[in-house]
């Protein structure tokens, strides 16, 4: 995957983050302007055959003050959300600017979600107060891939179109997703794991949330990969339940299965855990993460994990938000916006083209 063809555009971020530019309480969504001079990029898979470039505000028709939602899952110290929100914001600022928005004019953006990820009822109650404030678009990372229905019924009575960007649900009343290509990801990360076991040897599957779209569809690519190596055996699916915690789970597969040679963790917070999990022990059984953060990065570089897979969630903010407006605007879009995932390992790591693939 790290050799696909991307088309880059130089995007600006916006000067101070946040809580300078953006309120995040419902109600109190600020309009965006301004830029800064550091750099971001929004790249997209040249192999898509894509209605529209997700990357740039041209030809955008926007109203005057247009107002965009965006409910993900979590607005804790995770750095993926962290990116995902740059991008959102940029995205908002080039668009004001490229239609000359100013004071009351401008385009109105809320950027919420529950305090700690994955927080379903936290979600849902911040979902029924945004859609109160009748937003012209809804742009949505959903907790769980079978919440949301009443809310997205609400959105549908009211015209107000709905984008998935990370994490979707089960539902017909979506008008368009932008993500990673996640079963593709998982299944990267299935092939790179039984080639640097050679094909034999026993493996685990370390879920953050069976009920997160993400990790379902991740699994899902990760088990289809192995079924090409029939000399590797799943042995264990580790994740968390009602009873015992994700931390829990991993202690008993540790316990019960003290001489893997593979894992695989579907996200940022399960992959630290594994790293969390084996960092006293001698024998390290190879490690594949997903996302990347501090310890990851930190621990590709020592040899510790041999690699993850990348998101691109700069770009995901960014495009999700040019997609919305055009949605508001009542133009054709594409259904499906993949934003791409590179292979990390220690031979890339420090590469400059990768260096966007890094959340820290």
């Amino acid at each position: 995957m790290e050799n696909r063809k991307f088309t880059k555009i130089v995007q600006l971020t916006l000067s101070g983050l946040c809580a300078a530019v953006l309120l995040t309480g419902c109600g109190q969504g600020a309009a965006v302007s301004g830029s800064s001079e550091a750099e971001q990029e929004a790249v997209i898979p040249v192999e898509q055959e894509l209605v529209h470039d997700y990357t740039s505000p041209a030809g955008l028709q926007v109203e005057p003050g247009a107002y965009v939602a965006v409910v993900v899952k979590g607005l804790g110290e995770n750095n993926y959300w962290k990116i995902i929100r740059q991008g959102v914001e940029a995205a908002v600022s080039d668009v004001n600017e490229a239609m000359g928005f100013t004071d009351s004019s401008e385009i109105r953006l809320t950027f919420e979600g529950p305090s700690e990820e994955g927080n379903e009822e936290e979600q849902i109650n911040t979902l029924d107060t945004v859609l109160a404030e009748n937003p012209a678009v809804l742009c949505l990372a959903a907790a769980d891939m079978e919440s949301c229905q009443a809310q997205l019924e609400t959105a549908r009575d009211n015209e107000i179109p709905v984008l998935i960007l990370d994490a979707g649900v089960e539902s017909s009343l979506v008008t368009a997703v932008c993500q990673t290509d996640n079963e593709a990801a998982g299944r990267e990360a299935g092939k790179r794991l039984c080639e640097k076991l050679n094909g034999t040897g026993r493996v685990a599957l370390v879920c953050h949330e069976p009920k997160a779209e993400t990790a379902a569809l991740r699994s899902q690519g990760f088990r289809s990969a192995l079924e090409e190596y029939p000399g590797i055996e799943l042995v264990c699916i580790v994740e968390p339940d009602d009873e015992y915690s994700l931390e829990e789970k991993m202690a008993a597969m540790q316990e019960e299965y003290p001489d893997l040679d593979g894992i695989f963790s579907t996200n940022e917070s399960s992959s630290d855990l594994v790293l969390q999990l084996y960092e006293q022990e001698e024998e390290i059984p190879v490690l594949v993460g997903f996302d990347n953060g501090t310890e990851q990065i930190r621990a590709i570089r020592d040899g510790v994990e041999y690699g993850c897979i990348s998101q691109n969630p700069y770009t995901m903010g960014y495009a999700v938000v040019i997609a919305a407006l055009r949605a508001a605007a009542g133009e054709e879009i594409d259904s499906f916006i993949d934003t791409g995932y590179i292979w990390i390992d220690q031979s890339n790591i420090d590469d400059p083209d990768t260096q966007m693939y890094l959340y820290d």
